[in-house]
């Protein structure tokens, strides 16, 4: 009966379309999403945001990190800067049963730059080419462990 349900609410909603960023609104540590509107007022929706090249989980941005530009558009604001991240829209259908309808994910988007970066580069080769040129290669440093910090700090800025 709940599948059922569930199939006509999709057959006649469809789905979020994907939230893609507003041109000129990226900075160092902020940007502004918008998505095509649903054409019923009573949904509500929530904003979910993951990192884009590592492996990491959906979560919900706080209120403190989102300012409504609009029913349908977003400014973020919090955010890493050079970091990319990926956007998608959940319709709350039926909250207390948890029925979403979840859109597809945003194209990665990256924060600008800012400053000389928090953490060092790893120079994995220093070689010389001659009296006047050097050669070096590097990597960035284990980003992985950089995540596990800033989540460590967001969770405890959540509690």
């Amino acid at each position: 009966m709940l599948i059922r349900f569930m199939w006509n609410i999709r057959s006649m909603l469809g789905t979020p379309s994907a939230p893609s960023v507003v041109s000129g609104s990226i900075t160092n540590q902020s940007l502004t999403i918008e998505w095509k509107p649903i054409v019923l007022t009573n949904i509500t929706h929530r904003i979910q945001w993951k990192y884009a090249n590592v492996s990491s989980t959906w979560s919900y941005t706080t209120p403190d990190a989102t300012e409504p530009n609009g029913p349908n558009r977003v400014h973020l604001h919090n955010l890493y800067a050079y970091s990319s991240y990926q956007f998608r829209i959940e319709w709350l259908i039926v909250p207390w049963l948890r029925i979403s309808i979840y859109s597809k994910p945003s194209e990665p988007i990256t924060t600008l730059q800012y400053g000389v970066p928090s953490t060092p580069c790893i120079i994995t080769t220093f070689l010389p080419i001659s009296s006047s040129q050097i050669s070096v290669n590097w990597r960035q440093p284990d980003l992985i462990i950089v995540l596990m910090v800033m989540i460590m700090m967001i969770s405890i800025h959540i509690r």
